[in-house]
């Protein structure tokens, strides 16, 4: 079995940008297949409301991990394009 290794860290700035903006891309690209499962979920629940409230129960579940998930990932963007403002921020020092 072998070992899995991170690959090394960038060395340069423009070379940790370049990784910090292809995390935020991947990050925003989550949060949108999020909301997409939220607005799915929820109009599984309102259609399942009445006849199986059991079932609409479980998408209305779903529908909310989606939400606290997406709005996870919303988050996750905002720290990292922070840390690069303030990577750049300290180059020009």
């Amino acid at each position: 079995m072998t070992a899995k290794t991170t690959p090394p860290a960038p060395d340069n700035s423009a070379e940790l940008s370049g990784h910090m903006a292809e995390m935020s891309d991947i990050l925003i690209a989550q949060a949108r297949e999020l909301n997409m499962i939220f607005t799915a979920m929820t109009g599984q629940t309102k259609k399942n409301l009445v006849d199986w409230p059991g079932i609409a129960r479980s998408y209305a579940h779903l529908a909310i991990r989606a939400q606290a998930n997406c709005r996870a990932s919303l988050e996750a963007v905002a720290r990292v394009e922070r840390a690069a403002r303030t990577g750049r921020d300290d180059d020009a020092d």
